[in-house]
């Protein structure tokens, strides 16, 4: 029978944690498991909220959920645990835009949504190794919270929404939400679709848990910014496949993923292959929004400002520069063309008023076009060609 350790506002929390640590058996209930999730497992010890448990110990809830590293040192201090697993796993403030997890740095915004994600099996198997109340038992992991994170490699089953609370306070107080979903856990009442993990998503969590992993270009940039990467540029590589964006389903984004995963992790020069395949697909004067829209709109709005995506930028800024004909008062991801450093076959024969077919062949004589491309894409250097051209 369990003893209730809960005895007073004024209880020894360190006791109180370890009294919990070792009724999980040998399972380390630290795993993954971030700060607010402890603070509502130790407050359901006593059927209280996590909001009252605060109030009880004098550490607001809401301070735990916030991250700052003060809130979270005092929340140590209390529950006598400095552990780094601890610590890592739980999500930092990192000014009022972000969190840090594992010291890698995600936008707060899509990370603390009112749909919170989790994998029953995982929670059903927590229930199945512990003597604990089902609820006191279930253990919230923080890569669940990660919007890049779609799958449990473990048992290889996507994620499901396991409940959707617009109260913050509430929504965390994780032990209060799993007593209302315990049964269905037990019983395997979400629905869940199985699939083999791909090599993106192994990729992302091993980096993720600072484990070794095969070496990629990706490594060395940070990890969101590469995973928003490797998403856009697979959802610009759909149009290779004759598939809209738009036709992607929801909860499907984990294929955009390891599109772009699987050029990106090989660096620059298979990315610089990849869009000029994509080039192939409209005409320039339609601008790069027609050939990859939400790529370049990202890198050229979104994440204009942030140096996190700069290497990106930088890639497609030279893709532009050294494949498409761009002249004065075109924009390069939001910066003027001030003169243009390439003609194409159709750019060269409108200005100059030459028969497309004759200057086709005057410039394949002067072997300065590449003859396997259209008359769109076949570009040269335009101050190389200036006397041909006035010729």
């Amino acid at each position: 029978m369990d003893v209730n350790p809960w005895f007073s506002p004024a209880i020894h929390l360190d006791s109180l944690a370890s009294w919990l640590l070792r009724r999980t058996k040998s399972k380390s209930f630290w795993e993954r498991e971030p700060a607010f999730a402890v603070m509502s497992r130790l407050a359901s010890v006593g059927a209280v909220s996590a909001v009252d448990f605060g109030q009880d110990v004098g550490l607001p809830f809401a301070e735990v959920l916030k991250g700052e590293p003060s809130g979270l040192q005092e929340f140590s201090q209390l529950i006598g645990h400095f552990g780094s697993t601890f610590w890592d796993w739980t999500p930092k403030g990192i000014g009022a835009a972000k969190r840090s997890i594992q010291g890698h740095a995600f936008p707060v915004r899509p990370l603390l949504t009112p749909d919170v994600r989790g994998c029953p099996s995982c929670l059903k198997e927590d229930i199945e190794s512990s003597p604990l109340p089902s609820h006191r038992s279930m253990t919230f992991r923080s890569n669940w919270l990660i919007h890049h994170v779609s799958l449990c490699l473990r048992h290889e089953r996507e994620l499901v929404v396991l409940w959707k609370v617009a109260a913050q306070t509430q929504r965390y107080d994780t032990a209060a939400q799993f007593r209302l979903i315990a049964d269905c856990v037990m019983t395997e009442g979400f629905k869940r679709e199985e699939r083999d993990p791909t090599d993106f998503e192994i990729w992302f969590d091993q980096r993720l848990a600072g484990q070794r992993h095969t070496a990629t270009w990706l490594d060395d940039h940070p990890l969101h910014a590469a995973s928003v990467f490797c998403r856009l540029l697979g959802t610009a590589r759909l149009k290779l496949e004759g598939v809209k964006p738009s036709q992607v389903a929801p909860g499907s984004e984990w294929g955009c993923y390891q599109m772009g995963f699987e050029i990106a992790r090989h660096g620059e020069q298979a990315i610089h292959n990849e869009l000029q395949k994509l080039n192939r697909l409209a005409e320039p004067r339609l601008g790069p929004k027609s050939v990859f829209p939400m790529l370049y709109d990202r890198l050229s709005q979104d994440y204009i400002a942030d140096v996190d995506f700069a290497p990106y930028r930088e890639i497609l800024a030279q893709h532009l520069l050294e494949s498409w004909p761009l002249q004065p008062g075109d924009y390069v991801l939001g910066m003027p063309v001030k003169e243009r450093i390439l003609h194409s076959v159709r750019t060269a024969a409108e200005e100059t008023g030459v028969d497309i077919r004759r200057l086709r062949a005057m410039l394949e004589a002067s072997d300065m076009i590449d003859r396997e491309l259209p008359d769109d894409w076949a570009v040269f250097d335009a101050e190389a060609a200036r006397p041909l051209l006035a010729s």
